[in-house]
């Protein structure tokens, strides 16, 4: 099958050009459970950098986000519970239209995935996956790189309007704060903003 060889260089748009045959690699499966830290980039996330924290036998994963200006917020995931939650301000909301989604599993990707062909992501070719995942707010679409020579992880991708960049990864547990699964004992169980947002 024919190769789209993608150069991104800033974020806002790609050249891709088929280049090429090759046999289309299977969609990856996730570690069970990681850190990581990354830099997001696009709509109201536009260089915001962060931590990242996953683990599938809850499930659970916690992004914490965090602005140049140093203002910070955290989103996380429980169960189908989807809250953006300000632990400065001891104020959380759930998301509308990310709730009812549960952390992806580790296998996520390998039923009804779309190989994008390679992208190349600060300089590494990377295989890319796209997939849409059902919510209460409608159909959300993900999007996942990871370099096509090792297979470290590089990009998450949110409804083609945030790209998460991955700087660091690990699955060393002393790398996990103690708790961070744990949501505040202020956080709703029921929709209370119809306004809240993930992206913001």
């Amino acid at each position: 099958k024919p190769i789209s060889i993608s150069t991104q260089s800033t974020g806002f748009f790609s050249v891709s050009f088929a280049w090429g045959y090759k046999e289309v690699p299977p969609p990856p499966r996730w570690d069970t459970a990681f850190a990581a830290g990354s830099t997001s980039h696009g709509g109201k996330l536009l260089l915001a950098g962060g931590t990242w924290f996953y683990n599938s036998s809850i499930p659970a994963q916690v992004m914490n986000v965090v602005y140049p200006d140093g203002t910070s917020y955290s989103i996380v995931n429980i169960h189908t519970f989807v809250w953006r939650v300000d632990a400065n301000n001891r104020s959380c909301c759930i998301d509308p239209t990310q709730n009812g989604v549960g952390p992806p599993r580790p296998d996520w990707l390998q039923t009804n995935s779309t190989y994008l062909g390679i992208t190349i992501i600060r300089e590494v070719p990377c295989n890319g996956w796209r997939k849409s995942v059902p919510s209460d707010g409608g159909d959300i679409v993900f999007s996942w790189f990871a370099s096509e020579k090792t297979g470290m992880p590089f990009r998450l991708g949110f409804q083609d309007v945030v790209d998460m960049d991955i700087g660091f990864y690990s699955t060393d547990p002393a790398y996990f704060p103690d708790d961070i699964f744990v949501p505040p004992s202020y956080c709703p169980k029921v929709v209370t903003d119809p306004n809240c947002s993930i992206f913001h």
